[in-house]
């Protein structure tokens, strides 16, 4: 899990949004796995960062108020059925679900909350695991307006695990939309591409047992999706 509270770098004049990545300078020290009742294979980690609250400040930055449940298995997309979304932690309520609060924020404009997932690695990455909810719309994000309050509340997430034989395929339409948003129009990769690809796919073997949760936030204006 991404830091409790995360700074947001960007300036006004520019989509609101936070680094992907955690930042350099705070420390990694203190991690806790926790992994699935049922499957030790299916494990989020939990990142809880020290937060300095006058480092902010008063910019704004998003606080996660409610922490995800500690227990959540990874399913295939084979497996039928509802087996109920990512909960909060520390309750039994079925309605309890991770929810983040942009703090500081003193502008009208409306702002949409993303949250992807990200290996549990030293520097992550994009993760080949898919994160969805009921109707969404794409694979990679889940997206939910910040409502008055300032909060969001991501009900219904399920992480869906890949099996190792996808992951090539998954990166080579990841590598296409990224060349396409660069204004390359291709469908076929070149060799250095297909090399990349390859490489990358072999480092992802080791991760697909956990994942990180990042939440973005941006202007609702600001954001392609």
């Amino acid at each position: 899990m991404l830091s409790e509270s995360i700074f947001i770098a960007s300036s006004y004049n520019e989509a609101l949004q936070l680094g992907t990545y955690i930042q350099e300078d705070i420390s990694l020290s203190a991690v806790n796995d926790v992994y699935s009742p049922n499957s030790p294979e299916g494990a989020i980690n939990f990142l809880d960062l020290p937060v300095n609250r006058s480092y902010y400040s008063g910019m704004p930055y998003l606080n996660l108020i409610v922490q995800p449940a500690e227990m959540y298995r990874f399913r295939y997309e084979s497996e039928k059925g509802s087996h109920g979304g990512l909960g909060g932690k520390g309750t039994s309520s079925k309605k309890s679900c991770p929810t983040i609060k942009l703090e500081n924020y003193k502008h009208k404009r409306n702002v949409v909350i993303r949250v992807s997932l990200y290996t549990k690695e030293e520097n992550p990455r994009p993760h080949v695991l898919q994160l969805k909810k009921k109707n969404s719309v794409t694979d990679d994000a889940v997206y939910e307006k910040l409502g008055k309050d300032f909060t969001a509340k991501f009900q219904s997430l399920c992480i869906v695990n890949k099996k190792k034989e996808e992951i090539v395929e998954i990166l080579k339409n990841r590598k296409l939309k990224e060349l396409y948003s660069l204004g390359f129009e291709t469908r076929k990769l070149d060799k250095i591409h297909e090399r990349e690809i390859e490489e990358t796919a072999k480092s992802m073997q080791g991760c697909l047992n956990a994942v990180k949760l990042c939440f973005e936030a941006f202007y609702e204006n600001d954001l392609s999706t």
